[in-house]
């Protein structure tokens, strides 16, 4: 099984770098740093910076960089030598197959992979270790963050259920965090954590049937080949992509998104409306052979009837997964609980060694205001 790499018993480094499109130097966001045995590192934020903390014993490793729709590249550590590093990455053009597709064939590949959904993903009870960040903004200026590490107890899934809502969560850190609005109708935290959680809006057969699906060709997704598969509704201002492997028609990761051209302020009737959105959800396999939810990405932006623009990231990182074990019951957290003023344990040894990504300029200085 995959642990984390917070081991104080090691001597820790830490490399720095910069991820930018190789087309025009702009930064790539929610790009996965991790080392190619685990999947599991932390991710560049919207500067495309990041920071990796690893043990003594993997200074000969090599760091993997991976984001849908890009390029996957291999760096040793070596490369860094005490610098941040500057890193440029290249799209990926999908290659169609060399085969000719039918117009059956994608509605086929979709078939199966919903007809493997049972062996594909895990049935047991499993426990996740979670990392969750929260991040508001109004206008430009960040408004509310939150950031925390729980751990999650749930069902695995089964050919008749794909939804695992029965769960139980717990808060094991949380970083200082900041809400200069408590009125903000985006939730309190936790009930978004939950919502995140559920999975059936991404493995659900009766959903997976309702829409037009097509073949965009073949690409790579940490070392697996994969198809690409379109699926969209009539009409609609979003996009479904699917990436499907080849050997084992696992859904390995979902890209969905959404634009309203308009952007048009909302009538008195509602308090907001959507401008765009994007949601992307992928999977990590592990020895046991089960692909488990890694990485879920919601990222919204939307116009009230005052002209305000919101815009919020929330993101969860499954950094590790194990067995079920005896847990704090004294941590355990209900729905209506607001995690902006829930008391937990703050560490800072654990979090300056701790794979998170790294917070923006913005968001460390509302952070610094905000405790002054």
């Amino acid at each position: 099984m995959i642990t984390s790499f917070l081991a104080f018993s090691q001597k820790h480094h830490t490399i720095k770098g910069q991820l930018l499109q190789h087309s025009d130097s702009s930064p790539v966001f929610n790009a996965h740093i991790y080392f190619d045995k685990t999947a599991i590192g932390t991710t560049t934020n919207e500067d495309g910076l990041f920071a990796f903390h690893f043990l003594e014993n993997e200074k000969q490793s090599n760091i993997h960089i991976s984001c849908i729709g890009y390029k996957i590249d291999s760096i040793p550590i070596s490369e860094f030598q005490n610098k941040p590093l500057t890193i440029f990455i290249e799209e990926d053009k999908l290659f169609l197959s060399e085969v000719v597709v039918s117009p059956s064939d994608p509605n086929d590949i979709l078939e199966k992979a919903i007809e493997n959904l049972g062996q594909n993903y895990p049935k047991e009870k499993i426990s996740k270790t979670i990392y969750y960040k929260e991040s508001v903004k109004q206008n430009g200026k960040p408004i509310r963050l939150l950031e925390v590490v729980a751990t999650i107890v749930s069902d695995g899934f089964s050919d008749s259920r794909q939804n695992p809502k029965k769960y139980e969560l717990f808060i094991d850190q949380k970083r200082p965090d900041f809400n200069y609005d408590s009125t903000f109708e985006g939730g309190n935290g936790i009930g978004v954590l939950h919502g995140l959680l559920w999975t059936e809006a991404y493995l659900n057969k009766r959903k997976l049937r309702k829409y037009n699906v097509s073949f965009d060709g073949k690409s790579f997704f940490r070392n697996h080949e994969v198809y690409k598969i379109s699926i969209s509704k009539p009409n609609s201002l979003g996009t479904t992509s699917m990436y499907i492997t080849v050997d084992e028609f696992a859904i390995v990761a979902i890209s969905q998104s959404f634009v309203n051209p308009s952007r048009k302020k909302p009538d008195s009737k509602q308090q907001f409306q959507f401008l765009a959105f994007d949601l992307y959800v992928d999977f990590i396999q592990m020895k046991d052979g089960y692909w488990y939810i890694h990485t879920i990405d919601d990222i919204r932006e939307s116009i009230s009837q005052d002209g305000a623009i919101t815009k919020i990231i929330r993101s969860i990182r499954t950094t590790s997964v194990g067995e079920i074990q005896d847990l704090n019951k004294k941590n355990r957290i209900k729905m209506n609980t607001d995690l902006y003023k829930y008391p937990t344990e703050y560490d800072p040894e654990f979090w300056n060694h701790y794979n998170a990504p790294l917070e923006t300029q913005e968001e460390l200085k509302a952070k610094q205001e905000f405790s002054e």
